[in-house]
């Protein structure tokens, strides 16, 4: 089954309040900068010195429908002469001013986005949009807009669309999970494994996720989603030292309804190494 991303979101962060210009950091694979927050008035809420951007994020990865551009190939190679557009924050910005209609008033990246990148853009006006850009390697690194969408509550599905899950363990599995995920956890490479509802008579009302760490790594569950009869779950394995921190060498996620579609991205390897002589 395809399935395509959509993501608008609409919003609404002040109407008639003042904003400060952004503050940026240039960068050629990064787009952030920062701008005073205001609350919509019919909100009743006072005027703060900040965006929450956690907020925002978690508003942005729920949201399912996207629309954007198709580039051909002369368009593409015309746009490689043009050393801007290697630029990421330069391409944003040119993406929301010529295509959107829109002055910038502060950008950033979701944070485990990184070919294709996800920004969060913020206009002066209060609209709030998700643009998604890819790094074209094969058109001399240059970045180019995929799609868009407006973040709005109205794009998030509702409370009973949302699938519940839970986190166990082997112990508190039922037998038949149990048996199916523990020939996975011996895996050498790390292992990635889907239940889908209904099969080997398991039970039918429930779906299961298993994701095992690397040898010596720790499975990082960074954020999931779970949403009519969709799962979209972000990970990644992390290197910690085990002797301080401990380890998780594998995650069983178990889902209270069926589910058709199932995406599973792997981030890269986390590896911190402490690096500070010893007193």
């Amino acid at each position: 089954m395809r399935l395509f991303f959509s993501i608008i979101l609409v919003f609404s962060l002040t109407t008639g309040c003042t904003t400060q210009s952004p503050s940026v950091t240039k960068n050629s694979d990064s787009a952030s900068s920062s701008v005073t927050k205001n609350e919509s008035p019919d909100k009743q809420v006072q005027q703060t010195d900040f965006v929450n951007y956690d907020e925002l994020a978690e508003l942005a990865r729920r949201v399912t429908r996207f629309t954007g551009p198709d580039y051909s190939d002369e368009q593409l190679n015309n746009m490689r002469k043009e050393d801007w557009r290697k630029d990421l924050e330069e391409v944003t910005r040119n993406f929301a001013n010529e295509k959107l209609l829109i002055d910038v008033a502060f950008m950033f990246s979701l944070p485990d986005t990184y070919n294709p990148r996800s920004i969060v853009v913020g206009s002066t006006t209060g609209t709030i949009y998700l643009i998604n850009l890819v790094k074209r390697h094969n058109y001399d690194g240059i970045w180019t807009a995929t799609n868009y969408g407006i973040v709005s509550e109205s794009n998030i599905g509702t409370e009973s669309q949302n699938i519940a899950y839970n986190i166990i363990t082997l112990d508190n599995a039922a037998p038949k999970v149990k048996e199916w995920a523990q020939a996975y956890l011996n895996s050498t490479h790390g292992a990635e494994e889907v239940f889908i509802s209904g099969n080997a008579n398991m039970d039918e009302d429930k779906t299961y996720i298993l994701l095992v760490a690397e040898p010596k790594a720790s499975i990082e569950l960074l954020n999931i989603r779970a949403a009519n009869q969709m799962v979209v779950v972000n990970y990644a394995d992390s290197f910690l030292d085990e002797e301080m921190y401990g380890r998780q060498p594998y995650v069983l996620l178990e889902f209270e309804a069926p589910v058709l579609d199932v995406f599973i991205k792997k981030n890269s390897s986390v590896r911190i190494k402490d690096i500070r002589p010893y007193m």
